[in-house]
């Protein structure tokens, strides 16, 4: 787990070497709990989360300054402290309806698989146009980008990161659509837009269908740790 761990914070900051990061970025695709760690470790780097994720991070940040040996201590700070969070949680009775839940656990997918490498830049392909957009948040334009490419080339990571866009975009019911068509191919994007079509059902405050596709990963031992938590917060 600490190797993991090691692996993803050297991959966040732009440290690994290409063999590693194609590995990284093959893991991101195919393994739901490396890419849930890598959305841990990404969001508490980065500062991104919301009201919880802040207070954790700030705990952490205390128990660290006292201790020898930060970065394991690190971690050993988070088994600590996640019961308690979750304790002070249920004790309190905080709820949080749909809006709040999916603010939390929403954030766009990374683009692992169309990425640009360094000079490149200077003559891109359609599809790297249209990624480098992706990457810089020009949803609109992205999800005009891969309508034209899915006329010819109905492969499934474009109809997922156009699910994606469509979700930026507010598009929630396009959005369903598309995670639902990728959910009944056998691409390696399946798993992934199983939770994200669960987020757009929520979203769209339909609990019963979020519930149905959470238990549906917990179920095939897929990205458990977040659909279990997501689950267990559903009004």
């Amino acid at each position: 787990m600490e190797e993991n761990l090691e692996l993803i914070h050297r991959y966040i900051k732009g440290e690994c070497d290409p063999v590693e990061k194609q590995g990284v970025e093959q893991r991101l695709r195919e393994d739901g709990d490396f890419m849930a760690a890598y959305e841990a470790e990404r969001a508490i780097i980065q500062g991104i989360g919301l009201a919880e994720r802040e207070r954790l991070k700030n705990e952490l940040k205390s128990v660290s300054v006292k201790s020898e040996g930060p970065r394991i201590n690190y971690w050993l700070a988070v088994a600590a402290l996640i019961p308690l969070l979750i304790l002070g949680y249920y004790f309190f009775n905080i709820q949080p309806d749909t809006n709040e839940l999916y603010s939390n656990y929403y954030e766009p997918y990374g683009n692992y698989e169309f990425g640009i490498e360094r000079g490149e830049s200077d003559s891109l392909s359609t599809l790297q146009t249209i990624f480098k957009a992706y990457d810089n948040g020009d949803y609109s334009q992205v999800r005009i980008g891969l309508d034209s490419l899915i006329l010819s080339d109905s492969r499934s990571s474009f109809v997922f990161y156009r699910g994606i866009c469509n979700l930026e975009l507010e598009k929630v019911d396009s959005a369903i659509r598309d995670f639902s068509k990728v959910m009944e191919s056998t691409s390696d994007y399946k798993t992934i837009a199983t939770w994200y079509l669960a987020l757009a059902h929520l979203q769209n405050k339909d609990t019963e269908r979020t519930e149905a596709l959470l238990k549906k990963l917990i179920e095939a031992n897929q990205m458990t740790k977040r659909a279990e938590e997501l689950l267990n917060q559903l009004p």
